[in-house]
C-alpha cells in the first residue's frame, strides 16, 4: 500500500492556528477572540485547500470542487456565528455558538473528504462531528507516519543530530546570559516557576489538541476527497413496505382528526379557558399546557409525513396510472396536514404572546417563540419537499441551516435589552413588574437598558434602600467577569461597563 505523502501546508497552518488559539482562547472569556481564531482557522483551511490544486495526489479534487459553493457558505456562516461572541454576553448563546461552529466545520471536513451531500441525511448530519473527528484523526495519523518515514531517511539524520546538540547548548548559554539581563532573568524565573507548578501542562495539552485537530482537518483539505463519491440512494434500493393507498389512509385519518379538533376547540386554542368560570384551569396552566400540546402535535405531523415517505413502496409499471393518481392524492393530503400543523403553531405562538402580555417577558418565553417560528419555517420547507418530491437528507440539511441562522440572529440581536424594554413599557401601563427578574434574570446585554430606565422604576424600588439593594449586584464587576485582554473584548460587556460607571457617578456621593 502506497504511503500517504506529507503535506507541509497543514503542518504549518495547524501550528500557527493552534498557537493563536492557545493565546486568545485558553482561560479567556468569550469575545473578539472567537472571531479572530475562527477567521484564522478558516483562512488556514482555505490556504490548505489551495495548495491541493498543484499537488500530485488529487484523487477527489473534481468531487470536492462540486462542493465549493456549499463549503464557502458554511464557512461564512461559521465566521458569522463566531462574531456573535463579540456581541452578546448571553451564556446560552455563548454555548450554542461553538457547538454550531464545530458542526459547520465538521460538515465542511466531510465534504472535503469526498462525502456526497446526499449522504448527509438525518443520522449523517447529526453524527457529522463524530465522523469528521475520526477522519481527521486518520489523516493526522497518516501525516505522522509520513513524517516518521521522512525522519528515518538518511538525509534527515544530520538535521536531527544537530537539533539534539543545539538544545542543551542553547540552554546553557541562556542560563549564563540570564544572570546579566533582567528580561532573560524574568523569563528564566517564569519558566522555573511554571515547571515547578506544572502550570504549563493544561495550556500545552490545549495547544496539542488544537494542533492535532487542525492538522487532520487541513490535511483532508489538501487530500481533497480520497473517498469514493457514491450516491447512497442509488447504491441501496428503497425497500419500503407501505403503498400509496396505505399512506393515503393514514394521512387522511389524521387530517380528519385535526379538522375535527380545530373545529371543536377554537375557544380552547385561541381563547382563554382559564378565564371561564368553573373551568378548573388557571391561565398559566392553560397557556403552558396548550403550547406543549400544539407544538408536539405539529412536530409529530412533520415526522409522520417523513416516515410515511421513507417507508413507502412505489407502484410498478402494471399499475402506473393508478399509482400516479394515488401519489397525487397522498401529496395533496400531506399538504393539507402540513397546513393544519401550521395553524397549530400559530395558535401556540398566540398563547405565548398572550401569556407575555399578562405576566411579562422572559428569555424562556422568547426562546419558545423563536422555536415556534423555526418550526413554522420547517413546515414551509416540508411543504416544498412534498410538492417537488421528498428528500429527507436535503430537508434535514436545510433545517440545520435554519437552526444555525436562528443562533446568529439571537447573538447579534440584543434580545435581552428588548425584553427589558418590553417589561418596562408594560410597567408604565400596568404598574406591575418583576424587578428581581429584571436585575438577576437578565444578563449584561440588558444592563444599560435597565440602568437607563431605573429612575422610572423609583416608586417600585421603594426608596434608597431598595435602590441600593438592586444596584449593588449590577455594579459588581465579579458578576460580569470582564476579561483584561484585548481579545476578550465584547461589545455589550463594554456597553454594560460604561453604563455601570455612569450609574455609580450618579448614585454614589
Amino acid at each position: 500500500m502506497r504511503c500517504a505523502p506529507i503535506y507541509p501546508a497543514p503542518w504549518l497552518a495547524s501550528a500557527i492556528v493552534a498557537a493563536l488559539g492557545t493565546w486568545v482562547l485558553f482561560a479567556a472569556q468569550p469575545g473578539l477572540n472567537w472571531l479572530v481564531w475562527t477567521v484564522a482557522g478558516v483562512a488556514a483551511l482555505v490556504w490548505s485547500e489551495r495548495t491541493s490544486r498543484g499537488h500530485p495526489d488529487r484523487t477527489g479534487l473534481a468531487v470536492a470542487a462540486n462542493h465549493r459553493p456549499t463549503r464557502l457558505a458554511l464557512l461564512l456562516l461559521a465566521m458569522a456565528l463566531a462574531g456573535g461572541a463579540a456581541v452578546t454576553t448571553n451564556m446560552f448563546i455563548d454555548l450554542l455558538i461553538p457547538i454550531n461552529v464545530g458542526w459547520l466545520v465538521a460538515t465542511v471536513t466531510l465534504l472535503n473528504d469526498g462525502v456526497p451531500t446526499a449522504s448527509l441525511g438525518p443520522s449523517g448530519l447529526l453524527l457529522a462531528p463524530v465522523h469528521a473527528g475520526f477522519r481527521a484523526l486518520g489523516a493526522c495519523a497518516e501525516q505522522f507516519a509520513a513524517a516518521a518515514g521522512l525522519v528515518r531517511a538518511e538525509r534527515s539524520v544530520p538535521i536531527l543530530r544537530g537539533g539534539a546538540l543545539a538544545v542543551p547548548v542553547v540552554a546553557v548559554f541562556f542560563l549564563l546570559l540570564s544572570a546579566a539581563d533582567p528580561t532573560l532573568a524574568s523569563w528564566r524565573d517564569a519558566a522555573w516557576q511554571a515547571l515547578r507548578a506544572l502550570a504549563f501542562l493544561p495550556r500545552t495539552v490545549f495547544f496539542v489538541v488544537l494542533a492535532l485537530g487542525g492538522l487532520g482537518v487541513n490535511a483532508i483539505a489538501v487530500r481533497q476527497g480520497s473517498a469514493q463519491s457514491v450516491d447512497s440512494r442509488s447504491a441501496v434500493a428503497r425497500r419500503g413496505r407501505l403503498t400509496s393507498v396505505e399512506r393515503l389512509i393514514v394521512l387522511g385519518a389524521v387530517v380528519a382528526l385535526f379538522a375535527l379538533f380545530l373545529g371543536l376547540q377554537v375557544s380552547y386554542l385561541f381563547g382563554n379557558p382559564g378565564a371561564q368560570a368553573g373551568s378548573g384551569v388557571t391561565y398559566a396552566a392553560a397557556v403552558h399546557r396548550g403550547f406543549g400540546e400544539l407544538t408536539v402535535a405539529a412536530t409529530l405531523c412533520a415526522w409522520l409525513v417523513l416516515a410515511l415517505d421513507t417507508y413507502s413502496r412505489r407502484i410498478g409499471s402494471a399499475a402506473h396510472h393508478e399509482g400516479e393518481m394515488h401519489e397525487s392524492q397522498v401529496k395533496a393530503t400531506a399538504l393539507v396536514l402540513v397546513g393544519e400543523a401550521g395553524l397549530l403553531l400559530v395558535s401556540a405562538y398566540y398563547r405565548v404572546a398572550a401569556y407575555e402580555a399578562a405576566y411579562g417577558y422572559t428569555l424562556e418565553r422568547l426562546y419558545v417563540q423563536v422555536y415556534t417560528v423555526a418550526v413554522g419555517v420547517g413546515l414551509l420547507l416540508l411543504a416544498r419537499e412534498i410538492w417537488s418530491g421528498i428528500e429527507v437528507g436535503r430537508l434535514i440539511r436545510r433545517l440545520s441551516i435554519v437552526g444555525a441562522l436562528c443562533v446568529v440572529g439571537l447573538a447579534y440581536w440584543n434580545h435581552e435589552a428588548w425584553i427589558a424594554r418590553q417589561n418596562i413599557e408594560r410597567y408604565r401601563h400596568t404598574g406591575s413588574i418583576d424587578l428581581d427578574y429584571l436585575v438577576s434574570g437578565l444578563g449584561d446585554d440588558a444592563l444599560p437598558e435597565v440602568l437607563q430606565s431605573w429612575p422610572q422604576l423609583a416608586g417600585k424600588a421603594a426608596g434608597e434602600a431598595r435602590d441600593g439593594q438592586i444596584l449593588s449586584p449590577l455594579a459588581n464587576p465579579a458578576r460580569r467577569r470582564y476579561g483584561s485582554h484585548w481579545y476578550e473584548w465584547n461589545l455589550r460587556r463594554a456597553a454594560a461597563d460604561a453604563a455601570v460607571q455612569t450609574a455609580r457617578a450618579i448614585r454614589v456621593p
